[in-house]
């Protein structure tokens, strides 16, 4: 093991994100399901008025600020123990960063798409090509949207340049891909099976999902930058006048 490998710090375990979300939705199923519910909301106006045209993409767009206040209440629940409907509807209040960096990652994961379907229309060796590059594009455009968005809306960063948020997620993405890759596996899965049934997109699942990669990415990051990490786990028992980590 080289030098540099040890001084990257152990991730927090994907079970420990994923138990610490779920009691995280537990315990603030009411708050949690409000802004996942005007999120699935906006996402099927946008299915029944633009699916399957170009118009899908601006739809999408527009939905950007309802994910990022979502999250916004994720990482404010992480850091804080506590989170508010105001959370979400301030990054509504607010939403250009967000509009931006969404509509660019939206825009090139239509690209990619479009490369994938492309290359499996073409015929040899460079239609598999295509499509195989896609599909890698793809994953790790995914991989670092999880890693990125955290660290956007953390309310310990709010300060901070975008530009270094957008560099810190490539350092995660680097540091942990393997680990990562198991996160983002399991949220898509987790995504792609509610959309197909609907119900859970529109009421929990993008609230779960956005939990669990608060509850890993931040303590990762935090761990990388040398500050004091967050505990994976949001309940345990404090010492009277101790005040809570994160």
């Amino acid at each position: 093991m080289s030098r540099a490998e040890r001084r990257i710090p152990p991730a927090p375990g994907i079970g420990a994100s994923v138990r610490a979300a779920l009691g995280d939705l537990y315990d603030n199923s009411f708050r949690f399901l409000g802004a996942n519910l005007l999120l699935g909301i906006v996402l099927l106006i946008v299915a029944f008025l633009a699916i399957g045209t170009p118009l899908a993409l601006v739809g999408l767009i527009v939905a950007v600020p309802f994910a990022a206040g979502l999250m916004a209440m994720a990482t404010q629940l992480v850091r804080n123990e506590h989170c508010d409907f105001s959370d979400f509807t301030a990054e509504l209040g607010r939403p250009w960063r967000s509009l931006l960096i969404g509509a660019v990652q939206l825009l090139i994961g239509f690209v990619l798409v479009f490369d994938i379907v492309l290359g499996g229309g073409l015929s040899g060796a460079l239609g598999a090509f295509l499509s195989v590059s896609a599909l890698y594009g793809l994953l790790v455009w995914w991989l670092y949207a999880v890693a990125l968005w955290p660290l956007l809306l953390d309310p310990l960063r709010a300060g901070e340049p975008t530009r270094r948020l957008l560099r810190l997620a490539l350092v995660i993405v680097v540091a942990r891909p393997i680990r990562l890759l198991l996160l983002g596996l399991l949220l898509g899965a987790l995504l792609g099976v509610s959309t197909v049934a609907v119900a859970p997109l529109v009421t929990v699942s993008v609230a779960l999902a956005w939990l669990v990669a608060a509850r890993w990415v931040l303590p990762f990051a935090d761990a990388l930058e040398g500050r004091q990490p967050v505990d994976v786990e949001p309940h345990d028992a404090w010492a009277p006048g101790q005040v809570p980590r994160g």
